[in-house]
């Protein structure tokens, strides 16, 4: 068909992927972008791809995913239903489709699904970065941060001196 992965990085397990996918002819190996380069990098990609392993559950948002949204692309997942990155990705509904992590044939039936509904990308990618100015920005982290030292400080005048 028409799909075209794209593995750009040196992640440690750069050299068994290229290994294990050297015949498989829609898949392609590039190396890392420069910090600059790497937002055009992905909004060149129709679909942007978060993957955990199954075992993953409960760790910290993936950095990536960030930078997806504000890049303004759809995201597909195969992260744990009851991960952080599961909640992330349903405050951005709209943005994203989930699947299973270690489902192969599930992640392909996802990728030919998002591919026979193309003219719903764009909008996708909209909801995303819609989702990304108000939840992901500065300003927000900001607040986040200034409400967390206020709760710190009144949890403390709370319990009295110590």
């Amino acid at each position: 068909s028409d799909v075209l992965l794209v593995l750009m990085g040196d992640g440690n397990q750069r050299a068994t992927l290229e290994r294990e996918g050297r015949d498989i002819s829609a898949l392609r190996f590039l190396p890392p972008v420069s910090r600059e380069a790497y937002p055009d990098v992905l909004r060149a990609a129709d679909v942007l791809l978060v993957n955990e392993r199954p075992t993953v559950g409960e760790m910290s948002i993936p950095s990536k995913l960030t930078s997806y949204f504000a890049a303004g692309q759809p995201v597909l997942a195969a992260v744990s239903a009851d991960g952080a990155c599961a909640q992330e990705l349903a405050a951005a509904s709209g943005a994203t489709l989930r699947v299973h992590p270690g489902d192969p044939a599930g992640l392909a039936k996802a990728v030919i699904e998002l591919q026979d509904r193309r003219e719903g990308l764009a909008g996708m990618g909209r909801v995303a970065a819609a989702y990304a100015e108000r939840s992901l920005g500065r300003p927000t982290a900001s607040r986040h941060v200034l409400d967390f030292a206020v709760d710190l400080l009144a949890d403390r005048r709370m319990a009295g001196p110590r």
